[in-house]
C-alpha cells in the first residue's frame, strides 16, 4: 500500500489500474512516443484495465517491475505532471477520489475505505502535533519526564 503522511492507497483497490480512463490525457502526460506506446499496449481492450492487473487478487502481477509511470513517487509525479513535492499529497488524494468514483461509484465500499483511511491519516497528523505525557519509567530510558511537544 502506497502511503505518505497525508495520503494513502486502499489495499486491493486497482482504480488507477483502469488505464482506459487516462486516455483523454495521454498526449498531455507522455512526452516520448515509446512511453505512450508502452502505456497504450498495456490496456486490455475488453475492460480497459492494465494487462498486468489481476482481477481476482486485485493486484499488480509485475508490481516490483512495473513501468516508471505506474509509480507514485514525488520525482515521477514532478516529471509527469510538473508538480512540486509539497503538492503531491493533495493531488493524489483528489486523483484517487475521482478515479475511485469513476470505477466503483461515489457510494462504494472502496470509496468509503479510502475516505476512512484519509481521515485516519489526518487524525494521526493532528495527534502527532498534540502534547503527550512521558511516563516516569521512560525517563530511565533517556526521555525527559513531563510534556513533550512533537513538531
Amino acid at each position: 500500500m502506497r502511503r505518505s503522511e497525508q495520503w494513502g492507497c486502499v489495499r486491493n483497490c486497482g482504480a488507477c489500474c483502469r488505464l482506459a480512463d487516462w486516455l483523454p490525457n495521454v498526449d498531455e502526460i507522455f512526452l516520448y512516443g515509446k512511453d505512450k506506446a508502452l502505456f497504450l499496449s498495456m490496456i486490455r481492450p475488453e475492460d480497459g484495465y492494465c494487462r498486468h492487473f489481476d482481477q481476482d487478487t486485485r493486484s499488480c502481477t509485475i508490481y516490483h517491475d512495473r513501468p516508471w509511470f505506474c509509480r507514485v513517487e514525488a520525482d515521477i509525479f514532478g516529471h509527469l505532471y510538473g508538480m512540486a513535492v509539497d503538492e503531491m499529497d493533495e493531488f493524489c488524494r483528489e486523483c484517487c477520489r475521482d478515479q475511485i468514483r469513476k470505477v466503483f461509484g461515489a457510494d462504494s465500499t472502496v470509496r468509503r475505505e479510502f475516505d476512512e483511511l484519509q481521515e485516519r491519516l489526518e487524525q494521526e497528523m493532528i495527534d502527532e502535533r498534540q502534547p503527550r505525557i512521558v511516563p516516569r519509567h521512560a525517563v530511565e530510558m533517556g526521555e525527559r519526564e513531563g510534556i513533550v511537544w512533537w513538531e
